[in-house]
């Protein structure tokens, strides 16, 4: 094994030393395998030039057709993505004005049911406060109606009593022309 090794190490430092002597002179060193043969460079390039030829005929064109349409899908969808985004901003946008709507209507009812509850109430004194000043004069008017007739009785009777202790006093001391006008006068002085 060590004899193999030495043999290859051996060809490698022969062919260093040889490219080193080609560059010491001033020349290209000559590597054995890289020197350019015509006809093997003539058939690369006819190789190479065939297969741009049948690669661009058959692959090229599809490809950049593919390309094409996913560039094309790709522009769609950013399309279709800038309309979602416009149309959710417009939603976002109505939405918003239809809270506002909503919002300003149920303040205006709150204030319309304030403004009604108001002058309901207010309504409601004024009847309870007339329908309450109509009881009173009512009710006074009754009590002086009362007071007139407790009045009218009062002095009837009194002059009833009057007349008739005045006609038992007077019975025994006052004969009957006398006794009538001092009871007519009686009655005079209790009516006003």
């Amino acid at each position: 094994m060590g004899d193999a090794m030495g043999t290859g190490n051996d060809a490698a430092s022969v062919t260093g030393a040889t490219a080193a002597a080609t560059v010491a002179a001033g020349g290209a060193p000559e590597l054995p395998g890289l020197k350019p043969e015509p006809v093997l460079l003539a058939v690369s390039w006819v190789t190479f030039l065939t297969l741009l030829f049948v690669l661009t005929r058959i692959a090229w064109r599809p490809i950049l057709h593919a390309l094409a349409r996913r560039e094309e899908t790709i522009r769609d969808a950013l399309e279709n993505a800038e309309r979602a985004r416009s149309a959710l901003q417009e939603a976002e946008t109505r939405r918003r004005e239809t809270l506002d709507e909503a919002d300003r209507r149920a303040k205006q009812i709150v204030a319309s049911a304030t403004r009604v509850a108001e002058e309901a109430g207010r309504r409601i004194q004024e009847s309870a406060r007339a329908e309450s000043e109509t009881l009173l004069a009512t009710a006074r008017r009754d009590i002086a109606s009362e007071r007139e007739r407790a009045a009218a009785e009062l002095r009837s009777e009194a002059a009833a009593l009057a007349v008739d202790l005045a006609g038992r006093i007077l019975a025994d001391q006052i004969d009957g022309p006398a006794a009538r006008r001092l009871a007519e006068a009686s009655v005079k002085q209790v009516t006003p």
